[in-house]
């Protein structure tokens, strides 16, 4: 069976859905849980499970972003090297603006939180901004 165009052979639709550069990602593409091609067959668990964490969003967010060495790299430049507690404590900050956000936000992040991390967050009550993954990006 040959892919639909644009996506590899080794990409779930999920994986191919979401992974659209901004400012399309699956929230801002109209996807909600209530959508039928959520029952539709061939639509894993998984898949509708991804769908309903995301929310149709608005057209303008805000943008959170948190640089935890902003202030080492601007008065060290390259040489600057975070110490091993430093750079523990800096691997949990990213996603922390999430507990700030509406649902219609970004938080930019070197790398997405896992599903059922987020699963749990939505689970506790916070909407869900969205997570958009820089390229590249340090904590």
């Amino acid at each position: 069976m040959v892919p639909p165009l644009g996506k590899q052979s080794d990409q779930s639709d999920w994986e191919r859905f979401a992974g659209m550069k901004f400012p399309s990602p699956p929230a801002r593409k109209g996807l909600s849980s209530t959508s039928k091609a959520g029952a539709r067959p061939g639509s894993t668990r998984r898949h509708r499970r991804l769908k309903r964490l995301f929310a149709v969003h608005k057209a303008h967010p805000s943008v959170f972003c948190v640089q935890s060495f902003a202030e080492g790299y601007i008065v060290h430049g390259k040489r600057f090297t975070p110490v091993k507690h430093q750079a523990l404590l800096a691997s949990d900050l990213p996603n922390l603006p999430q507990f700030l956000c509406r649902s219609d936000d970004l938080v930019l992040v070197a790398q997405r939180p896992s599903i059922e991390f987020l699963s749990a967050v939505k689970h506790a009550g916070f909407p869900l901004p969205e997570f958009v993954e820089l390229e590249g990006a340090r904590n």
